[in-house]
């Protein structure tokens, strides 16, 4: 049972570090490519 909640701890650990990441490149190309845009956020 503790193996398997680690397990599932890290899983879920895992998947938020790569939806955080996609948000930080998906800002970045918007940025880049709208750099007014961005400003008015």
């Amino acid at each position: 049972m503790v193996a398997f909640g680690y397990e599932g701890y890290f899983f879920d650990y895992t998947a938020f570090l790569y939806l955080m990441l996609r948000r930080v490149v998906r800002f970045l190309i918007l940025t880049l490519k709208r750099p007014k845009f961005a400003n008015k956020i």
